[in-house]
């Protein structure tokens, strides 16, 4: 299996996915990406469900590293 070694995750790097929406009532923030709709594209670029978690970074200085094999990496945004 191919792996995503982060050598490093710059300012402000997170790992996000479609958040938790309808559970508000009992404390539970929505959060997930800030914009669902390039999630939802980087993921079907790449072939992972919609939802599926992702890096999103902002003010950059990502470094990462393939391991193990090839990777699809899909930026948006």
């Amino acid at each position: 299996m191919s792996t995503l070694e982060v050598v490093a995750p710059g300012a402000l790097a997170t790992l996000q996915d479609a958040g938790r929406h309808g559970w508000r009532r009992i404390g539970v923030p929505a959060a997930g990406a800030l914009d669902l709709r390039l999630l939802r594209l980087a993921n079907a670029l790449v072939g992972n469900p919609e939802t599926a978690v992702a890096i999103e970074c902002f003010d950059g200085g990502q470094q990462f590293v393939a391991r193990d094999g090839a990777l699809r990496v899909a930026v948006a945004g």
